[in-house]
């Protein structure tokens, strides 16, 4: 008989937000798992790692916190970037165009007659994938200079790494707004047609 303790993050049957955050799976998710194998409990609650494994259904909670999670938390760290004067607002202002653009280009093609969602394309990916390691390095960065060097050596280190991610933000930026405008373009029907 298997106990009821909550699992700890970082083992195989954890999402990467529930690792990386330390969230415990409760104990009724694992009840269920005894119960009912990998299906997902019927109703309200159901964490999103809890999806239908075999069936490819993705709970409703999951397709709108993913989305919105992942550009609360890069633009969370964009503004801490701008505060710490290594983003430029340009840079963000480019961003948060994008976001609302395309989240608004989703809501008018989810909402018309065939209801189609729009997959995310290549440079979507590639922005996702700069932003992502643009924040890494430089709030990583600066924790490490601060940390391996001092007097003269760390203010060195920190120069490097705060140009390194200067330059990273405006890359974001020419990707971001690439990938913006190829989406807008790409589903500029949605766009032109009415109702």
């Amino acid at each position: 008989m298997r106990q009821n303790t909550p699992s700890f993050p970082l083992s195989s049957n954890h999402s990467f937000r529930e690792a990386l955050f330390f969230i415990p799976r409760s104990a009724s998710v694992e009840n269920h798992r005894q119960d009912h194998g990998n299906r997902p409990a019927d109703g309200p609650g159901t964490p999103d790692a809890e999806r239908s494994e075999g069936t490819g259904k993705d709970l409703c909670i999951g397709k709108f916190a993913d989305p919105l999670a992942d550009k609360l938390l890069t633009t969370v760290a964009f503004i801490y970037m701008m505060r710490d004067g290594v983003c430029s607002p340009v840079v963000l202002c480019i961003i948060l165009a994008r976001e609302f653009a395309v989240s608004g280009l989703r809501m008018v093609a989810a909402g018309a007659k065939d209801g189609k969602v729009i997959a995310a394309n290549m440079w979507g990916k590639v922005k996702t994938v700069l932003q992502m390691l643009s924040i890494i390095f430089y709030f990583f960065g600066m924790s490490i200079a601060s940390m391996s060097a001092t007097g003269a050596e760390q203010g060195v280190r920190q120069i490097l790494v705060i140009s390194i991610s200067m330059m990273l933000c405006w890359l974001v930026a020419a990707v971001t707004a690439i990938s913006g405008i190829k989406y807008l373009w790409d589903n500029r029907s949605f766009i032109n047609t009415a109702k």
